[in-house]
């Protein structure tokens, strides 16, 4: 594998080609990761945007390195200014990245609600329908309550 590669016709088939077109490493005399470390970000990160700013803040740590650089009145290289602007861009993809995280909604049928009660390395809910019933305090009962307490027949709740 060379060192780095780009074909913008595979963007859609390959993640290294979309990481690099959504950092802009896109540029192949002037390119900034290998291609052995993107995919090493890759493997190191639970999805793609956070890996595009893992790959952002590696670029930006490689600017910090460098000194700025002034040469006579008029030229000056700033790398600091460069790996801010990385350093802004990673930030960036780091919270589009937490914002990916597909959700998870348990008990939505009996079965799965089953399988989880069964399965004795599951910790168990710290909330529950019936946390709030205090048999100390009186007032309530299981037949005031019906289904709002987990009864066998939900049927009946009356909000739906």
């Amino acid at each position: 594998m060379s060192p780095w590669t780009y074909d913008p016709t595979r963007i859609t088939t390959s993640t290294l080609y979309a990481l690099r077109a959504e950092i802009q490493d896109t540029d192949a005399r002037n390119w900034l990761l290998a291609d052995e470390e993107i995919e090493w970000a890759l493997s190191q990160e639970r999805n793609f945007w956070a890996a595009a700013a893992r790959c952002a803040e590696m670029i930006a740590r490689g600017f910090l390195r460098k000194q700025d650089v002034k040469l006579g009145r008029a030229l000056q290289i700033t790398y600091s200014k460069a790996a801010e602007q990385w350093f802004a861009m990673a930030q960036t993809l780091r919270r589009k990245s937490l914002g990916t995280v597909v959700p998870f909604v348990g008990g939505m049928s009996r079965s799965v609600k089953f399988t989880y009660s069964q399965d004795k390395d599951i910790v168990p809910a710290l909330f529950t329908k019936t946390m709030m019933i205090n048999p100390w305090t009186g007032g309530y009962s299981p037949d005031s309550l019906g289904p709002f307490i987990g009864s066998d027949d939900d049927a009946g709740f009356p909000f739906v």
